[in-house]
């Protein structure tokens, strides 16, 4: 009996808030849309592809999973983005981090970076290659956090 109501208070525990908790597989098809979309900005600029980075994508879902779980659009957390993109894989020598909140899909939160003089030199930077995005759902099951992680490696 006692191990019956510890399992079941395990089990709510675990049901905790919904969808912070809950943060979704990063979706690598996410990340290959943003590369496309990224690439075609670039080029209109004179500027290389970058392609989409499973690695980063894992770094952009940390990043865009702590921010639901705290209700909060920040950079900071796990020693940076650079640190971030290296402990998820990535031989990073350049990284950069675009976030949001809000946007309700991805094509919205890439016009609000593109909109944006700093978000928008970050996806012209020439020497970054590659790019992971991915989007979390805060704890009201409405507002979502996007990562957008972009770097070039060593």
């Amino acid at each position: 009996m006692t191990l019956r109501i510890a399992a079941l208070i395990l089990s709510l525990a675990a049901a905790g808030p919904a969808a912070a908790a809950d943060c979704p597989a990063p979706s690598a098809l996410d990340s290959q849309a943003a590369a496309d979309r990224i690439s075609r900005l670039r080029a209109q600029a004179g500027l290389g592809p970058v392609g989409a980075d499973p690695a980063l994508t894992a770094a952009a879902a940390r990043q865009a999973c702590a921010m639901a779980r705290r209700g909060q659009l920040t950079h900071a957390g796990g020693g940076g983005v650079g640190a971030r993109a290296r402990q998820a894989g990535y031989p990073a020598s350049l990284a950069a981090e675009n976030i949001g909140a809000g946007q309700r899909d991805l094509g919205a939160a890439m016009d609000s970076w593109v909109a944006s003089a700093p978000h928008r030199a970050n996806l012209l930077n020439g020497r970054i290659r590659h790019v992971g995005v991915a989007q979390a759902i805060a704890a009201d099951g409405r507002t979502r956090f996007w990562s957008l992680v972009m770097a070039a490696p060593r």
